[in-house]
């Protein structure tokens, strides 16, 4: 068995759909028309399980293929390590046609809602209600407290995304069941924008401080600091989020910055690392754990997908990718001497991913896209990222900046 994932956990998307994981884009059933019971013992399901008892992993999850490949950590391996005293029961438990003797939930991946503040760069109206002023959400029914009721006392782990899950009511509901029903010994990770600790008549950190804290992990999503923060994930509001941080470093919970990789950021990310490192929010020594595994940051790339993305570190010009490898490995050298540790690893994959040719195209999509969003929102992407004002000249792509 390569992949746990499609015998205990539940990956429902805002709209209802139901993929194997949040980075598999293969539909598998959409809860609104059908039963998570018709779904999960259906003729995808059964036929994807199949196809990970053989000895590769499916097309379809290409996003762990590709981590891997990169040398990074899958959410593949994640789950597998979360769940690894499971896979004797499920193989058990499996039919020779991939179905479940019983069906069982022992994971969920609460993305219920597209509801969030945020206009992120990378973002769209599927993914966050602020674009169009419509939340997609799949609760309106009895499917979602029932799923939640019938399996609450079985749940090991859920994962909790967005939108922004911390101001979705359906969230503390959860939380308040967990805890009504004595489960707080379970592993919770969460991806926030950081932007609210109170919601409503909610302190999260009320909820938080009655669970396990060493199974508690507050995935912070940071990709810039200060002005370009607030340019890439429209919404923020650097020193509310910086003062959100600070706070959770009072906490005795895990914490962990999830970084999305993309030409915005990365000739930045030594400075983020190390502000991030000088308040305290990521540790040094607990980049790794004994499995070489991240445990305080995580970088993702714009194109782990089915896609590769306009927004990717490849779309840079050869000479400015150059300029950043040679920071990050000059960072990597600083940083491990002075912290005794090896973050080499967190780079390596970016590194590579640089190698890559790209082309004209590609980084005219790009900037015309910046120009548009620029306009509409009265911002300035030379302004807030002047190193672009060279990519342009090296493409000779300079007539963009009188548009």
């Amino acid at each position: 068995m390569k992949c746990i994932v499609p015998w205990l956990w539940l990956d429902v998307e805002s709209n209802g759909t139901v993929l194997p994981c949040c980075t598999n884009l293969e539909f598998l059933g959409d809860i609104k028309k059908q039963s998570i019971e018709e779904i999960w013992n259906g003729e995808k399901m059964k036929n994807f399980r199949i196809s990970l008892m053989g000895d590769q992993l499916p097309e379809s999850c290409i996003a762990c293929k590709r981590a891997e490949e990169l040398g990074s950590i899958s959410l593949r391996k994640t789950y597998n390590k979360i769940f690894e005293d499971s896979f004797s029961d499920a193989i058990k438990n499996t039919n020779e046609d991939g179905s479940l003797k019983v069906i069982k939930f022992k994971g969920y991946h609460f993305k219920v809602s597209n509801k969030c503040n945020y206009k992120c760069r990378m973002c769209d109206g599927e993914t966050s209600s602020a674009f169009t002023g419509e939340i997609i959400e799949h609760t309106k029914d009895s499917k979602f407290k029932d799923f939640i009721n019938n399996n609450i006392k079985n749940f090991e782990a859920i994962g909790f995304a967005g939108g922004e899950p911390l101001i979705m009511d359906e969230h503390y509901w959860l939380l308040q069941k967990l805890i009504d029903n004595n489960n707080t010994d379970i592993n919770l990770q969460y991806s926030t924008n950081m932007s609210v600790l109170n919601y409503k008549s909610h302190n999260v950190l009320d909820y938080w401080n009655k669970f396990n804290p060493e199974k508690l992990c507050v995935g912070a999503s940071i990709d810039e600091i200060g002005e370009r923060a607030e340019y890439i994930r429209k919404g923020t509001v650097w020193s509310v989020v910086d003062k959100n941080l600070k706070t959770l470093t009072t906490q005795s919970f895990n914490r962990q910055i999830t970084t999305v990789v993309s030409c915005y950021n990365v000739y930045r990310l030594p400075e983020i690392i190390q502000y991030l490192t000088d308040i305290e929010y990521i540790k040094p020594e607990k980049f790794l754990d004994d499995d070489h595994k991240y445990t305080h940051l995580q970088l993702w790339f714009m194109d782990m997908g089915v896609e590769e993305s306009h927004r990717s570190v490849w779309i840079l010009p050869k000479k400015f990718k150059d300029k950043v490898k040679n920071k990050l490995r000059s960072f990597a050298d600083q940083y491990n001497s002075k912290y005794d540790t090896d973050i080499d690893f967190l780079f390596d994959p970016i590194i590579k991913y640089l190698n890559k040719e790209t082309n004209k195209r590609v980084v005219q999509q790009f900037l015309w896209e910046n120009v548009y969003l620029d306009k509409s929102r009265g911002e300035n992407l030379f302004k807030t990222f002047p190193e672009f004002i060279g990519i342009l000249n090296e493409w000779k792509l300079d007539n963009l900046l009188s548009t």
